[in-house]
Formats: structure tokens, C-alpha cells, sequence
């Protein structure tokens, strides 16, 4: 999970910021910046029947005004460990608000914070779990033979620059627990 901050915060212009920690962000003076904030992934389902993989975490991006020498306190969302959800990333002071992805089931992959399914896990035998649901797509089907459902994806633009929000967690095809979303 991460937080990017860009805009003109400081005497020397426009800048860009990011935290992966969680931190203070104080600007310098007065501006408008554009903040892109990004939940952890959850972890997939924590074994059981065929594992479902765990959702991505919520994109956001939006615009917020911003006042010289004001703390704005930065909280990264951790990843979820398996069988447990992802967790926000915040900051509280401007009500910013980016949230995990959900656990995988024993069967179903997560949805992503985003809102995109996970895919559905498959009973034949052998079987596989469902992918989670990534940022931007869907997570996909498990298919005939065991092999588990791929995470949705999870590139989204910030500026220009290309990143990655987070894919879906693959499901299990062995039982075991499926991975978590990014």
C-alpha cells in the first residue's frame, strides 16, 4: 500500500511525495495537491477447501487544498495475513479514505476495496480457488484441472506515471492458503 501526494507544497514548486510507511505530511505553503491513496491487499483464504485469493486494495485519487504547516498524518494499510482483510490507508485530517481488499473464502477469491469481484473457485476434482479481485478488473475463474484463478489487475495512472494498484491474489489449487492482493 502506498500514498502519493503531488502538487505545489513547498517554496520550490511542484513536487511529488510518497510514503509506503506511515508519516507526516506537512507542506511548506498553501496549495492545491492531488493525492493518490492505495489499501493493502488482503491475505487469501487461510486453507480450507480450495483457497480463494485475497482482494487488492482500494485506489483513490483526488484533489484536496492543503494549508502551510499543517500536519497531515499518513497511515499505510498493511496487507492482510491469510484469512484476514486488507487494511485502510488514511489521512484523517483531509477524511481520505483508501480501503483493504477482503479475504478470500475457502472457494471464492476477495473482492478488491475497489469493488471488483473475486472469481469463483471450482468443485471438480481436482480444484482450484478463484483469483481475487484486482483494483481495475475482476479476478478470474478457477479452470478445469486444479489451476487456480488469476488476480484481477491492478495498474491504474497517477500523473502520468504508470503504477501498480494491486492484483487480486491467485487461488490455491492444493488446499492451501491463496496469496494476498497487492
Amino acid at each position: 500500500a502506498t500514498l502519493d501526494v503531488q502538487g505545489s507544497t513547498n517554496s520550490g514548486g511542484n513536487a511529488l511525495t510518497t510514503f509506503t510507511t506511515n508519516g507526516t505530511f506537512t507542506p511548506t505553503v498553501n496549495g492545491v495537491v492531488e493525492i493518490q491513496a492505495i489499501g493493502g491487499g488482503a491475505g487469501g483464504s487461510n486453507g480450507g477447501n480450495f483457497g480463494g485469493g485475497g482482494g487488492a486494495g482500494q485506489v483513490v485519487t483526488k484533489t484536496f487544498y492543503v494549508t502551510a504547516n499543517t500536519n497531515y498524518t499518513v497511515v499505510i494499510g498493511s496487507g492482510g495475513a491469510g484469512g484476514s482483510n486488507g487494511n485502510s490507508t488514511t489521512i484523517t485530517e483531509l477524511s481520505l479514505t483508501a480501503a483493504g481488499g477482503s479475504t478470500g473464502s475457502s472457494i471464492t477469491g476477495g473482492a478488491s476495496g475497489n469493488g471488483y469481484a473475486g472469481g469463483s473457485g471450482s468443485n471438480d476434482t481436482p480444484a482450484g480457488g478463484g483469483g481475487g479481485g484486482g483494483s481495475s478488473a475482476i479476478g478470474s475463474n478457477s479452470t478445469a484441472g486444479a489451476v487456480g484463478g488469476a488476480g484481477g489487475a491492478g495498474t491504474v495512472s497517477f500523473d502520468g506515471t504508470t503504477r501498480a494498484g494491486g492484483g487480486g491474489g491467485a487461488g490455491s489449487t492444493d488446499g492451501g492458503a491463496g496469496t494476498a492482493g497487492g
